[in-house]
């Protein structure tokens, strides 16, 4: 909690904080559709969305950290998983 989050947010700053990112969400998945259609395309690709983050480059770091952590995690599940089966 050292973010300025607490355990027990206000109802009010949650639904705003919701609210906000819903609202940035459906923003930068339009913005995608858009450059997807641009190049071709008729569905929204990862390239899309670093396309649109390419000049947040603190944005994009931490977007590409999160896909590599989560490729990483995915690899450990699976093998944990084989490994379960033998």
């Amino acid at each position: 909690f050292s973010l300025g989050d607490c355990r027990r947010p206000l109802l009010e700053s949650a639904i705003l904080v919701e609210d906000i990112v819903h609202t940035q969400l459906i923003n930068m998945l339009q913005q995608a559709a858009e450059v997807s259609q641009l190049r071709g395309s008729r569905v929204i690709s990862a390239e899309d969305i670093l396309f649109l983050m390419r000049k947040d480059k603190k944005k994009l770091r931490r977007l590409l950290k999160y896909m590599v952590f989560r490729d990483y995690k995915s690899k450990v599940v699976k093998s944990i998983d084989e490994e379960d089966l033998l």
